[in-house]
C-alpha cells in the first residue's frame, strides 16, 4: 500500500477506480491474526487500514474523499476484527482440548500404574504361596518317607522359582507351542514327585503367547500340589488333560481323592483365589472347580484367544454331577 503510489504510471487514469491492493489487505490480515500474538495482531490492523486512509485519497488510488477512505477502512477494520475473534476463539477452544486430553492421559498413565502395582502384588503373592507357604505346610504334615521326599523336592522347587522371580523362559508375547506346555507339567510332575497322568488332543502347531503358556502352568501345578496335600491317602490317579479347539485352550486337572465340600469353600483361600483364579482372571479366563465329599475333585481352566463379550472370568464352585 506504501508503494502503491509509486508503482501506478499514470495516476489520471486511476481517478473514481478503487485499486485492488485493498482486497490482498484482508487476507494479510487473517494471516497477521493467525501468526502473531492478539496484541500484535490489533497493531497490525490499525497500522494497516490507517495506511488505507492515506493512500485512499491519493490521486494513484483513486483520489477518494476521505469520509469514503474511512468507511473502506471501517469495513476492513470489520472484517479483519472478526478473523482476529474467530481465531482467539478457536486457538481457546484448542487449548481447552488440549488441557482436556493431557488430564485424560494423566489420568490413564495413573490408572495403568496402579494396574501394574495390582499385578506385581499378585504375582508375589502366587509367589509367596506356591513357593514358600505351600512348601511349609507340607513339610509340617510329611510323616512318610515319600512325604519327606516330596517336601525336599518342593523345597529345591520353591528356591528355583524365587531366585527366578521376575523371569519367564518366555517373552510375554512370544508364540510358544503347546507341546512345551505339555512338557513343562512332566518335567516338574517328575521333579515334584506328583505322579500323574499328562495327556493331550489337538495341540498340533497349536502356539499362544507366553504369559498365557505361564499362567496355565502356574494355575495348574498349585492345583496338584493342592491334590497331594488334601486328596488323602491310598492310591490317588491323578490326570492333566489339554486341549486346544476352535482358539480356546482347556486344561482340565481332576483326581479321585477325597475331595471337599464346595459349599464350605470361599474363593478367598489364598490357594484357590490368588494361585488359581486371580491367575486366569488376569488373562480374561475362566476357572471352574467342581467337587464333593469322597468324589473327588475337578478343576477346569480355560481361555480363548477370541473371548466373548459376555464370557464370565470368574470362578465357579459345584459340585460333580
Amino acid at each position: 500500500m506504501v508503494t502503491w503510489s509509486w508503482a501506478v504510471l499514470d495516476p489520471q487514469q486511476m481517478i473514481g477506480r478503487n485499486p485492488w491492493p485493498e482486497h490482498l489487505a484482508h487476507a494479510a490480515l487473517a494471516a497477521a491474526a493467525y501468526a502473531f500474538p492478539r496484541r500484535y495482531a490489533i497493531a497490525y490492523l490499525a497500522a494497516v487500514y490507517w495506511v488505507w486512509v492515506i493512500v485512499r485519497q491519493t490521486p494513484a488510488a483513486g483520489g477518494a474523499p476521505a469520509i469514503q477512505a474511512f468507511g473502506e477502512a471501517g469495513y476492513g477494520i470489520l472484517i479483519g476484527a472478526s478473523a482476529l475473534i474467530l481465531i482467539h476463539v478457536l486457538r481457546r477452544s484448542a487449548a481447552a482440548v488440549d488441557s482436556a486430553h493431557n488430564a485424560a492421559a494423566a489420568h490413564y498413565a495413573l490408572a495403568v500404574k496402579e494396574h501394574q502395582t495390582e499385578i506385581e502384588r499378585l504375582q508375589v503373592d502366587s509367589i509367596l504361596h506356591d513357593s514358600v507357604m505351600t512348601t511349609l505346610l507340607v513339610a509340617a504334615k510329611s510323616q512318610t518317607h515319600t512325604d519327606q521326599a516330596h517336601s525336599v523336592a518342593m523345597a529345591k522347587h520353591a528356591l528355583t522359582e524365587i531366585a527366578a522371580t521376575g523371569t519367564s523362559p518366555y517373552l510375554v508375547k512370544d508364540a510358544v507351542d503347546l507341546e512345551e506346555l505339555l512338557g513343562r507339567f512332566r518335567k516338574t510332575c517328575a521333579e515334584l514327585g506328583i505322579t500323574a497322568a499328562v495327556t493331550s488332543s489337538g495341540l498340533e502347531d497349536a502356539a499362544v503367547p507366553g504369559s498365557i503358556v505361564d499362567t496355565f502352568f502356574g494355575a495348574v501345578m498349585q492345583a496338584l500340589n493342592n491334590s497331594v496335600q488334601h486328596a488323602g491317602l491310598g492310591n490317588i490317579r491323578r490326570t492333566v488333560h489339554v486341549s486346544w479347539s476352535n482358539s480356546t485352550l482347556e486344561v482340565h486337572v481332576s483326581d479321585n481323592g477325597a475331595g471337599f465340600d464346595t459349599s464350605t469353600m470361599t474363593p478367598h483361600r489364598m490357594g484357590i483365589r490368588v494361585s488359581i483364579i486371580e491367575r486366569m482372571h488376569q488373562i480374561g479366563g475362566q476357572a471352574v472347580i467342581r467337587s464333593a465329599p469322597g468324589r473327588g475333585t475337578q478343576i477346569h481352566l480355560t481361555w480363548s484367544a477370541t473371548p466373548a463379550s459376555d464370557k464370565s472370568t470368574a470362578s465357579v464352585f459345584s459340585a460333580p454331577n
